[in-house]
């Protein structure tokens, strides 16, 4: 029984659960903004009317791309993406 090697959550209510297990789950991205890692910070601007965000991979903390005003301006994913799957 599968349940009998399970680690308990509470020793005081016994309650006892399956080992997590790790999963990997693909997506094909273009930018880096689609991915679920990829984290941004607003930028300040000498114009108030101006709107600019600085982009970070979350999984290694690199910059992608600082001072974003637009969405062209953001590169593809870069050949250094620590989750990047090579073909």
């Amino acid at each position: 029984m599968e349940w009998l090697n399970a680690t308990p959550i509470n020793p005081k209510f016994n309650l006892k659960v399956k080992n997590m297990a790790k999963i990997r789950i693909e997506k094909e991205i273009e930018k880096c903004w689609d991915c679920p890692k990829c984290k941004n910070k607003s930028t300040e601007t000498a114009d108030s009317f101006e709107v600019a965000t600085d982009y970070y991979c979350g999984v290694n903390n690199e910059e992608i791309m600082g001072y974003v005003e637009h969405d062209w301006e953001m590169p593809f994913v870069p050949n250094w993406c620590p989750l990047l799957v090579k073909e």
